[in-house]
């Protein structure tokens, strides 16, 4: 990877993958740039849940502030990471 950036966001999820997603935009983020990791809690996964649907919106956010915190641990070593929690659909919410 030669290309570097100023800006760098990142989406991450609590996967090996999403960890190693945020070691490689670490790589490919200037040293004086900025790396956001950011995850996403979909409620609406949780509807379906039915009478445990607040049990399962609540891991749904545990969930997504773990992979942030992974992301981070795997990243920051290498450089200064910001993180931002999103609610909504994974894919509209990470291209807004």
């Amino acid at each position: 990877m030669s290309e570097t950036f100023a800006r760098v966001v990142c989406g991450v999820d609590n996967s090996e993958e999403g960890s190693a997603a945020a070691r490689a935009a670490s790589v490919l983020t200037l040293p004086d740039g900025s790396l956001t990791l950011v995850s996403v809690d979909d409620p609406t996964i949780a509807v379906g849940a039915g009478f445990q649907m607040a049990v399962v919106a609540a891991t749904l956010v545990r969930d997504a502030e773990s992979a942030l915190d992974a992301g981070r641990l795997a990243a920051e070593s290498r450089h200064a990471v910001h993180t931002r929690l999103l609610e909504g659909d994974a894919l509209r919410s990470l291209l807004d």
